[in-house]
């Protein structure tokens, strides 16, 4: 087991609030590799105008949801843990038992629920509560999960085309978006709830990996997106 892991089990095995840790994403289909587009998204006050790309060498992350009864004890428990980060950054996004379930029990193509449905998991801890969850979520299932996620991997896969032809910089405008990713495009707008809550903890182990941000020319104001 990675060293990344073996620390997260440790974490979780420490932890009298847990209730279940899996890993999800590149690390667990082994598809990682050094490299990762930086994202700037431009607006000007509510209006979105474009998204500025650029290839950066970056070591890859390992994605971890944590779901916990009291997610600031969890998080204080994760703090203390001598975290060795080698050969990987490590996202964890720290989430209460009552928001996951309303993740996972709901008619929107939310993260959690698609990550649930769609991706191969990686179960660290709380095996036995994970595939109860993902048994009940087949009757949450609906089209536009389906869809949101067809489209979520095919711009993954557009992104991954342009670093292979070292393609290292790029500009999508909201037309762009509009006929390639509509779905997307509401996301970026605030008009379709299909990413992570916003009532959750994200912890980056050693730092943030900073691949996404918003500038709002008409403030000239920066922001870092979760």
């Amino acid at each position: 087991m990675k060293s990344e892991l073996a620390s997260l089990k440790k974490i979780a095995n420490l932890d009298p609030d847990v209730v279940t840790v899996f890993v999800h994403g590149s690390f667990v289909t082994k598809t990682t590799n050094d490299y990762n587009f930086r994202e700037l998204r431009v607006f000007d006050k509510n209006k979105f105008i474009f998204s500025k790309f650029e290839l950066i060498k970056i070591r890859p992350d390992i994605d971890v949801i944590y779901v916990s009864k009291d997610i600031r004890k969890s998080e204080k428990n994760i703090k203390k843990i001598d975290f060795p980060v080698k050969n990987f950054f490590v996202t964890i996004n720290l989430i209460g038992i009552d928001e996951f379930n309303k993740n996972v029990y709901t008619h929107s193509p939310v993260a959690i629920k698609r990550i649930l449905l769609f991706r191969k998991l990686k179960i660290i801890k709380g095996s036995l509560f994970l595939n109860n969850t993902k048994k009940k979520l087949t009757a949450y299932f609906y089209p536009l999960d389906k869809q949101v996620q067809d489209e979520y991997d095919f711009m993954k896969k557009y992104l991954r085309l342009l670093q292979e032809y070292e393609c290292k910089n790029f500009i999508l405008f909201a037309s762009d978006y509009k006929r390639l990713f509509p779905f997307y495009y509401e996301f970026i707008m605030g008009k379709l709830k299909n990413g992570f809550p916003d009532r959750r903890i994200k912890l980056v182990f050693p730092k943030s990996m900073n691949l996404k941000a918003k500038l709002d020319i008409s403030t000239a104001t920066t922001e870092e997106l979760l």
